[in-house]
């Protein structure tokens, strides 16, 4: 398994989107944020996910990581429930992203098999 796929089943409520302000807002109470300037990635990826949250006199985000929106959609379960989402660029990306069929199908296609939890007999 993907080490940021693991990341992001335990860091899901801590995402942000990249708006086209090119500001970062944070999930569902949109507060916009900006990377931390200690952060060293090249470039702003679309989707994020930090452990640290630093207010200073702008609000950071510090030690993120590259996600994509599907990690978030599986792994974070309801909580990505877009009949929940307030409306903000995020939800409409996330839908854009659920709405596309290329998308679904791929996403069908790694889900796992489902498990038998506590098929066994005991002695």
């Amino acid at each position: 398994m993907n080490i940021r796929r693991c990341f992001v089943s335990g860091y899901f409520l801590q995402s942000a989107h990249l708006e086209r302000s090119n500001k970062y807002a944070t999930i569902k109470d949109n507060q916009i944020v900006f990377l931390h300037p200690s952060t060293v990635l090249a470039q702003s990826p679309e989707w994020v996910i930090y452990n640290e949250f630093v207010l200073t006199t702008k609000n950071y985000i510090r030690t993120i990581t590259d996600v994509r929106p599907e990690w978030l959609i599986e792994l974070g379960g309801s909580y990505f429930d877009l009949k929940t989402f307030p409306e903000c660029e995020a939800k409409r990306a996330l839908a854009r992203f659920v709405n596309n069929p290329r998308n679904a199908a791929a996403a069908a296609s790694r889900a796992p098999a489902p498990t038998a939890y506590g098929s066994a007999s005991k002695p």
